[in-house]
């Protein structure tokens, strides 16, 4: 286990590139997660820790950010559960990239590796997140929408998707705060085929810290 107490903080986690962990954020405190090498993305997903049924929606957090006039396709500050519960689960306070994909709630997968890469087999942030909640006696169709953090990607003008190499730098960082007590899974991406991490999966930081 990767987990080290450190001076100031609550936690310090490292996850290594192409895996994934999950873990319990408590209200109040704040979820730093790390670009240690950069031009890396992450998935993150959220669960209500109290009630597992409240999960992260990336469309209702977009089109309530977008509503609110906090956020946009590229960044978010509040990010919403969804229907029937559509509150606000976590709140940003810092994001030194904000440059991520926004609206798309999608992970890479076995078929998507399959399709895009001919590659059977490779590990991915489906199978990643499934594994990290498993613990939490959650299954592989239980994983929600996820926040495709530090991800370069959008939609062009011919309404289809592209994806570039990330901007985010070595000690980028996305600080949330928890505003219920969340389960968090966050998957250092493991895409190695595409410009998705500029070719080379890489570990994430993971820190929480603050008033429990």
């Amino acid at each position: 286990m990767e987990w080290r107490r450190m001076v100031g903080k609550e936690t310090d986690l490292i996850i290594p590139a192409g895996e994934a962990r999950a873990f319990t954020v408590r209200k109040g405190q704040i979820l730093r997660i790390i670009a240690l090498e950069g031009e890396q993305c992450c998935d993150a997903t959220f669960f209500n820790a109290n009630d597992h049924r409240e999960t992260f929606h990336a469309w209702y957090s977009y089109s309530f950010n977008c509503k609110e006039g906090i956020g946009n396709a590229l960044h978010l500050q509040k990010l919403y559960s969804k229907p029937p519960f559509e509150r606000v689960m976590l709140t940003v306070v810092e994001d030194t990239v904000r440059n991520h994909f926004v609206i798309c709630g999608g992970r890479c997968s076995k078929g998507i590796y399959r399709l895009r890469d001919g590659a059977e087999g490779h590990r991915n942030c489906q199978d990643n997140l499934a594994e990290a909640i498993a613990p939490y006696g959650l299954g592989a169709h239980e994983v929600p929408d996820v926040f495709n953090i530090f991800m370069n990607a959008g939609v062009d003008e011919r309404g289809l998707m592209y994806i570039r190499p990330p901007l985010s730098k070595r000690g980028d960082r996305l600080d949330l705060r928890a505003e219920m007590d969340v389960l968090c899974a966050v998957s250092a991406c493991p895409d190695d085929l595409s410009v998705c991490n500029n070719h080379k999966a890489k570990p994430l930081g993971i820190e929480i810290f603050g008033a429990a």
